[in-house]
């Protein structure tokens, strides 16, 4: 029973979350219960030098000692109805008088391990009583001090009132804050105090310490990095997905993307929550050149930590081309992979939607027995706009069969932009050629593998990236009859 009750003695006391050290104790010598809990009382609403959240320490204590004795008083009772209904025969009155002699010692050391949990020694007592030698503090605000835009650092204001001048205060910041810098306010005018300040770091947070305070208002500034932003490419949605981010919680954050060519008509911007799309309206349309198409749209993020965004690279976000609801939108089957539009290919039905993909959303079908052209999938284009290194990933399944030779059952994907070359050769299970990028295959099972490209150098970002899968002969001539499914297709552009 003891044992039972040390532990849930520990799980009661680990569930007490306090900034400081604290004590537990009530006083010495008492036999009753009772009067422990009375003293308890007594001893935290009589603690007026100590911290809030040292009395509600002792108040949560207190409740977890309650609660262990009482659980393992029901655990007694319980053990002792079943040992009592197992007595029988002649000494069945002796043998209950002996179970219930064992539950009361039960009984006896709950309430003795209930006073050993609260009382504890004058001296642990006292912490709670002693001042802190820090002055108490509230924030009035903690704001940015301009406009904070993505991908640039943010300085912040933090404002303090204290509950006294004189003083030492001790202020948290975000561990990333540098060029931390403290003003004393009076009648509305800064005067820089940083002589009186030191700064420390730990793992969690930036601490600023700040001695003889001259006045009880004080602007602290300093500087974080601002808000991140990752793009990804979502070929089978025609999107551009856009996460804005950060640990600190901005508001009225400026965010900006800039797109393939469109006109303004096309230019849509959607917020994602919860997997539910909402049209932004609020955003600038960017025309630099003048020429009549947007190239880039800014707009304003409420508040972070994450906000997720889809911007259309080709359409308005139609899952199924207009003309061929077969197809996604902004994807063209063809043979030489340098236009947008469909030739022959289109009519053979060697490339179509199809909803049997790993990642749940529709996919692209690749039929070689209807293939007599060597047809190919273009994929929406778009432009990276910054340089640096360009990831892609996408699944595929494929009972291809390789008959004679691994190229003769092979897809590749060609980039037929300028500049920003990747080309990639893979049959059903092995990369049999890379160019500029390196490629590798991760079997995900039920015959499902995922391609992941990397080390996709992009040396000239306003280039268009034009993505051509295609078959490097016509498969099913040379004995070739099976197909293979591509899925959830993404491209992560440079930051």
């Amino acid at each position: 029973m003891k044992k039972s009750f040390n532990m849930l003695i520990m799980f009661g006391i680990c569930m007490v979350v306090v900034g400081m050290s604290m004590a537990f104790a009530v006083g010495d010598g008492m036999d009753d219960d009772d009067s422990v809990m009375e003293e308890f009382e007594v001893d935290v609403a009589n603690s007026p030098e100590g911290t809030n959240e040292c009395k509600e320490a002792l108040k949560e204590q207190k409740r977890v000692c309650k609660d262990a004795a009482l659980a393992v008083k029901d655990t007694c009772t319980q053990t002792a109805d079943t040992q009592s209904q197992a007595c029988t025969g002649k000494d069945k009155s002796e043998c209950k008088r002996q179970v219930e002699e064992e539950r009361q010692v039960c009984f006896k050391n709950a309430e003795a391990d209930k006073k050993a949990c609260v009382v504890r020694s004058k001296e642990e007592r006292k912490l709670c009583k002693e001042p802190s030698p820090f002055t108490t503090f509230i924030v009035l605000s903690e704001e940015a001090t301009a406009q904070v835009v993505v991908d640039q650092p943010a300085t912040i204001l933090k404002q303090i009132q204290a509950s006294q001048a004189s003083g030492t205060i001790l202020v948290g910041l975000p561990v990333d804050a540098i060029d931390v810098h403290v003003f004393s306010v009076s009648e509305g005018i800064e005067t820089n105090i940083d002589a009186s300040v030191t700064v420390t770091y730990n793992a969690t947070d930036a601490q600023v310490r700040v001695d003889n305070i001259p006045t009880v208002d004080l602007n602290i500034y300093y500087t974080i990095p601002g808000p991140t932003q990752e793009e990804v490419i979502q070929f089978v949605i025609d999107s551009k997905q856009v996460t804005v981010s950060s640990g600190f919680h901005f508001t009225n954050v400026l965010a900006r993307t800039n797109i393939h060519p469109l006109p303004p008509e096309l230019v849509k911007l959607e917020h994602v929550v919860d997997g539910v799309r909402t049209s932004v309206q609020d955003i600038t349309l960017i025309d630099a050149d003048g020429d009549g198409f947007i190239e880039e749209i800014t707009w304003i993020v409420p508040h972070l930590s994450t906000e997720i965004y889809l911007i259309g690279l080709n359409t308005a976000f139609e899952t199924a081309r207009a003309d061929d609801p077969t197809l996604p939108t902004g994807w063209y089957v063809q043979t030489d992979g340098s236009s947008n539009q469909d030739d022959g290919c289109l009519d053979l039905g060697s490339w179509i939607l199809t909803n049997q993909t790993y990642s749940g959303v529709n996919g692209a079908m690749y039929l070689t027995y209807l293939d007599i052209y060597g047809c190919g999938l273009k994929l929406p284009s778009f432009q990276p706009n910054v340089e640096g290194v360009m990831n892609m990933t996408f699944n595929f399944w494929s009972n291809f069969t390789s008959p004679s030779d691994e190229r003769d059952s092979a897809m590749e994907i060609i980039n037929y932009g300028n500049d920003n070359e990747c080309h990639l050769v893979f049959n059903a299970t092995t990369i049999i050629e890379q160019e500029t990028c390196t490629a590798t295959i991760t079997n995900l099972g039920s015959g499902w593998n995922l391609v992941t490209v990397t080390d996709w150098v992009i040396y000239s970002p306003t280039e268009v990236i034009a993505l051509f899968i295609t078959p490097p002969f016509i498969l099913n001539q040379l004995g070739e009859e099976g197909v293979m499914i591509f899925d959830d297709m993404k491209v992560t552009l440079p930051s």
